[in-house]
């Protein structure tokens, strides 16, 4: 046979290098916007660029970068991932350095002259060839490699559900840890320029010791696992014949399953930096925010803990789309009071007051996380089971693309919407996009799922494509 489902040994290796991947990924998304801080201490613009170019230059790219890993190797993928998202890591750590320098090493109003704009120009490229390798990396183990591993039993399937859910449980704990270890480093230092130099010196050396073990693992998987090396034979032809990625994207039954998770991506009602400055803005303690980002995680930890009994449950069946469904619902009517809170009517004359609206939000965002983590775990195996091979990469990253879009229209609401006085509108958007995503996804489980499982099952689409 050439799956052998997972064993503890093979566990090792894969949950090892994801531990690995992930630890490293957070800690640099966490560190860019600190030490952009540190550079540029007056203004939130040179972060709000970074974040516009940075998702523009995905939603454009992704979906040819699917199409090319249908075609290549899986073992050449996942070792140009690996090693190129390290090696821009490092170079972007040592751009960083230059943008310091140039900056004038913490100057209050940094002069934007010619070396600071180039600088800054190529960090902007680098970081988006570092995030698009780490986004392959993630796509290829967990959308294609796992599948492959756990075999296409009942016994296999049950194993991809506790794969998933268990990778779930390491990107929620390295989102806790990975950003505390940072801060607690750059705490540690006394003046800025110390910070700056010991922080990038700890993601620098995070990211030298840690790459060929992430490949070590990934290199004993392939080998174990003969199913991995037969993607020429089985796949790469068919993968030939396809049209172009968005139109292979936009026809595919999963598709309208597909722009329903990616709404949710339109929400400020995540922790982010919006979420974040208003929360401040009214009155909620900084400590208390670090709190609420340790307490979010929890619940989405406590969410993949539930996730498999309740899809096991008797009211469930084992059903996906019926999990998907009860989650995206349950999801939407979680955040619901971050909404309701801002309507004045309801709350006397003068409204809820802020510092109490921004408590409301803070609790109904934590509570949100369990379904919205069930949700991501229900989505996530319905795309591994309906996607075939073939069209793994290249639906994949077209839904990837097309939440980043939805992350550049977030942006631009924000830059349009900016006072915090107006959040509320950004409010409102984010729980409508919520709803209109459990809409849609309900409505693809009605209408398009059992056809798309049956059509999968009799070849079809192997035709199609």
């Amino acid at each position: 046979p050439l799956s052998f489902g997972l064993t503890s040994k093979h566990k090792l290796f894969l949950y090892g290098g994801h531990v690995l991947q992930a630890f490293g990924d957070r800690m640099w998304s966490f560190a860019v916007p600190i030490l952009f801080m540190n550079v540029w201490s007056q203004t939130l613009l040179p972060s709000a660029l970074f974040s516009f170019f940075l998702y523009s230059l995905g939603t454009c790219l992704m979906p040819y970068v699917g199409r090319w890993m249908d075609r290549t190797d899986r073992l050449r993928v996942m070792t140009i991932s690996i090693f190129g998202q390290n090696l821009a890591v490092l170079v972007n750590l040592a751009l960083f350095w230059c943008i310091y320098v140039q900056s004038g090493e913490g100057a209050e109003y940094p002069v934007w002259n010619t070396p600071l704009v180039l600088l800054f120009a190529v960090l902007l490229l680098t970081t988006a060839f570092a995030e698009m390798m780490g986004s392959i990396s993630t796509m290829a183990l967990e959308k294609d490699w796992l599948l492959v591993m756990v075999g296409n039993s009942s016994a296999g399937t049950r194993a991809l559900t506790a794969a998933n859910t268990q990778l779930r449980r390491i990107d929620l704990l390295t989102k806790i840890v990975a950003p505390a270890v940072f801060g607690l480093v750059v705490q540690s230092c006394g003046s800025k320029r110390q910070q700056i130099i010991f922080g990038l010196l700890v993601v620098a050396v995070y990211n030298l010791l840690s790459a060929y073990p992430q490949y070590y693992a990934v290199q004993r998987l392939f080998a174990y696992y003969p199913a991995l090396q037969h993607r020429e034979q089985v796949a790469a032809a068919a993968a030939k014949k396809q049209r172009g990625a968005c139109s292979v994207y936009i026809s595919h039954p999963v598709f309208l399953a597909s722009f329903a998770y990616s709404m949710i991506y339109l929400t400020v009602l995540d922790n982010g930096t919006l979420m974040t400055a208003y929360l401040q803005w009214v009155g909620v303690p900084a400590g208390l925010l670090g709190l609420g980002r340790g307490v979010g995680a929890a619940f989405g930890i406590l969410g993949s803990l539930m996730f498999q009994p309740i899809l096991n449950s008797a009211v469930m069946g084992g059903s996906l789309r019926r999990m998907g469904v009860t989650s995206i619902v349950l999801f939407f009517l979680s955040i619901c009071p971050a909404a309701v809170v801002f309507h004045p009517s309801w709350f006397g004359d003068d409204g809820m007051p802020p510092l109490t609206v921004g408590w409301v939000m803070l609790g109904a965002v934590a509570v949100a996380r369990v379904w919205l983590w069930s949700f991501d775990l229900a989505h996530t195996q319905v795309l591994q089971e309906e996607v075939e091979e073939h069209l793994r990469g290249v639906i994949n990253s077209s839904q990837t693309a097309c939440y980043q879009w939805f992350y550049v229209v977030l942006a631009v609401l924000g830059i349009v919407f900016s006072h915090p006085s107006q959040f509320q509108v950004l409010t409102l958007v984010s729980v409508g996009s919520v709803g209109t995503a459990a809409v849609l996804w309900t409505a693809w489980t009605l209408t398009c799922g059992a056809k798309a499982a049956a059509d999968r099952d009799s070849g079809y689409y192997d035709d199609k494509y």
